[in-house]
């Protein structure tokens, strides 16, 4: 029987294949490091370095706020930080001024005193107190970590320490917040963030389109009439496209085939700003009835509007119908479709990332989809459900909003005049303007609009783009028309 004796050539050749595969391992780790995730053969790789403290939830790019921040969080009252985390795990689905928003807190919270914080927030967390875990709850946390008992919450590990620092951050303090201290707390932090600050006039303008009943004389509601001024203009153009078309550009030969000829309200804007990375403008189209988003002008073209186009979803929207056939056919419960089923369906899978291009968007655009049967139609619902979520999170200077004429309509317009009055960003510095395209009248409130006023001289859409044009501020250089006199005269 042949004796195998140990060689020290072997060990030799044992460690130096522990060394090679010990260097490459931390060059696997050092370009994580430096690039995050890693495409290999079987999916994705997440290389990033082991984050183990407060903040180990927080996406990446909220954890580098904080991190960076760390010394202005740890002076804030504690349910501020409480509702700063909280609010922070959807970093992911913020739009640009969403995230501007928290960067802009921290930079002022780090220039003002201990006392000036607590005057600042100091009603708005009054009565909210942190409570600690119990014993109970403490080995609960242990368990559903999979901590043993001689290793769980408590119990000395080998390097000496009460803990891990994982187990001493599910220790701390817990702050449980009703939804009126959260709206109290958000309250208070944006106006904390956005004292003293102006903003530019801004434009929300809805367009009431023709729908296969006719018109409906309960558009305007008789608050909304009495403030603003009411105006007679042309009906719609059949089809309804050059009608919009005519109105984004101030032209009546605003379309050049199937392309717009002219430059729109939304690429005026857009190119005279300097910071090109924020949501400035928005447009939510139903269908082919409205016209293309981007003009062929080569100065232009480039800025067009973040848009949604609800006749683009149809597929989206159809594998959405039969994961929720399928999940209700199996007898599944409301709790399991919210839990197992809506994370599935992602913009990547429903394939929408190609129509809608910003994330953000993409990602609410889905939210919308799986949060009504109704909106699944892809008609006034969704569209309105879309706004109402868009407007105060992307905050657009200038918004389009085309809906189909219907008995909802006065409902979605109730709603977002609601957000304009209420929003810091749109309160006194926005002008709502409903277009009853099909009834040949246009409602404008807003600071600059005598409340009340009826004027019955009929105005051309080139007039009436070039009004709108003149209250959102936009110079527009190939539109034609005369804006109305009394629209600026306060």
């Amino acid at each position: 029987m042949p004796v195998y004796r140990k060689s020290s050539q072997g060990i030799v050749s044992v460690a130096a294949t522990l060394l090679v595969l010990l260097l490459a391992c931390e060059d696997a780790l050092a370009q994580g490091r430096g690039g995050g995730r890693r495409r290999g053969g079987g999916g994705d790789v997440d290389l990033s370095p082991i984050r183990n403290d407060q903040y180990s939830d927080l996406p990446g790019g909220a954890y580098d706020l904080v991190k960076g921040n760390e010394e202005t969080f740890n002076r804030l009252p504690l349910p501020i930080r409480s509702h700063i985390l909280n609010s922070l795990t959807a970093w992911d689905d913020f739009f640009p001024r969403e995230k501007e928003r928290f960067r802009l807190f921290f930079v002022r919270a780090g220039e003002v005193s201990d006392g000036d914080l607590r005057e600042a927030f100091g009603e708005a967390i009054a009565g909210i107190f942190a409570r600690r875990m119990g014993p109970r709850q403490r080995r609960d946390a242990g368990d559903r970590q999979g901590i043993g008992r001689r290793q769980g919450p408590g119990r000395r590990g080998g390097t000496g320490q009460r803990g891990d620092t994982a187990q001493r951050r599910r220790r701390s303090p817990e702050i449980q917040l009703m939804p009126e201290q959260k709206a109290r707390i958000e309250t208070a932090f944006n106006r904390f963030v956005y004292m003293g600050m102006d903003f530019p006039p801004a434009l929300l303008a809805i367009a009431i389109m023709p729908g296969q009943n006719g018109t409906s004389d309960s558009t305007f509601n008789d608050s909304l009439l009495s403030r603003g001024t009411l105006l007679q203009t042309a009906p719609a153009i059949n089809p309804s496209k050059r009608w919009l078309a005519a109105l984004l550009t101030g032209r009546d030969d605003a379309l050049k085939g199937g392309k717009l000829a002219h430059p729109t309200l939304f690429e005026y804007h857009n190119r005279a700003i300097k910071d090109k990375t924020r949501t400035r403008t928005l447009a939510l189209f139903i269908d082919d009835s409205a016209p293309p988003e981007r003009s062929s002008h080569k100065k232009y073209r480039k800025f067009g509007p973040l848009a949604v186009r609800a006749s683009s979803l149809a597929g989206a929207a159809e594998t959405v119908r039969q994961a929720l056939d399928e999940a209700r056919s199996e007898g599944r419960s409301q709790a399991f479709i919210e839990n197992v089923v809506y994370p599935t369906l992602d913009p990547k899978k429903l394939k929408i990332t190609k129509t809608v291009k910003n994330k953000a968007l993409s990602r609410l655009v889905v939210r919308t989809l799986v949060s009504s049967d109704r909106n699944l139609e892809l008609t006034n619902s969704f569209l309105a459900s879309l706004a109402i979520a868009c407007l105060p999170r992307a905050q657009p200077d200038l918004m389009l909003l085309q809906l189909t004429d219907g008995p909802h309509s006065r409902g979605t317009i109730e709603q977002l005049w609601k957000i304009v009055q209420e929003h810091h960003r749109y309160r006194n510095r926005t002008t709502l303007a409903v277009l009853d395209a099909a009834a040949g009248r246009a409602l404008l409130v807003g600071p600059d609009m005598p409340a009340g006023l009826r004027v019955a001289e009929p105005l051309s859409p080139r007039d009436l783009s070039a009004t709108l044009f003149g209250l959102s501020n936009v110079e527009a250089e190939f539109a034609q028309g005369k804006p109305v006199d009394f629209a600026f005269r306060n």
